[in-house]
């Protein structure tokens, strides 16, 4: 089965972003688990009177929330935003979504990052509080372009490659600003809507795997 270099593109794209998403997911697994740990570690620490054992639990939730948060930004930051380009590059009618993407997230991300390092920097010197806190509001504002270029592609995937779960993503993704909870079901859908669009496109002949 032959696809031209565009559409190939456009598979290793989707597989690119899925890939990362599964590393997110992992990422959140082991945060689950960690804040489990930090439970028990509490628990313990009452139920065992041992100081020792509730230690013990919290380095555990601190060994694995530290992994947990690396794994998620890899596959969001390596992966998914890198792959959102891919996308854009094989085919340009998912440019503006990507853009939003990658300018939202990574200048959100970094900004954000100043913007703490400086509020910390504010407790030694109390003029940085005053560079920190407008950092902190722009990097925010710039994570919402991103999150809103996340919704965008999710409406042109489901207009390139019909698939509701795509809707259905966007959707919970919009609606999750006020319910976070329905942000990881979104994330889940896309991630099951990606999988199924990679299996329709390799099983097309080339000649048809562009939709119209």
């Amino acid at each position: 089965m032959t696809f031209s270099s565009a559409e190939a593109e456009v598979v290793l794209a989707l597989e690119r972003m899925r890939s990362g998403l599964r590393l997110v997911f992992a990422g959140w697994i082991l945060l689950s688990v960690g804040l489990i740990s930090a439970v028990l570690a509490i628990a313990a620490w009452y139920i065992f009177d041992s100081a020792g054992v509730g230690l013990a639990a919290f380095a555990l939730m601190g060994i694995l929330s530290i992994v947990g948060i690396l794994l998620a930004l890899v596959g969001f930051y390596a992966k998914f935003v890198p792959g959102a380009g891919n996308l854009a590059r094989a085919r340009p009618e998912f440019g503006t979504a990507s853009k939003l993407i990658r300018v939202g997230h990574l200048g959100g991300l970094v900004t954000l990052l100043l913007g703490f390092l400086l509020m910390l920097g504010s407790l030694l010197l109390t003029q940085l509080l005053v560079i920190g806190l407008p950092l902190i509001i722009v990097g925010s504002v710039l994570l919402l372009l991103g999150y809103a270029g996340t919704v965008v592609m999710c409406f042109k995937l489901n207009n390139a490659y019909k698939n509701s779960l795509y809707v259905a993503a966007g959707v919970l993704l919009i609606v999750s600003i006020f319910i976070p909870i329905l942000g990881f079901v979104a994330w889940i859908l896309l991630y099951v809507a990606l999988g199924d669009t990679v299996r329709r496109l390799r099983a097309l002949p080339a000649s048809r795997v562009r939709p119209a």
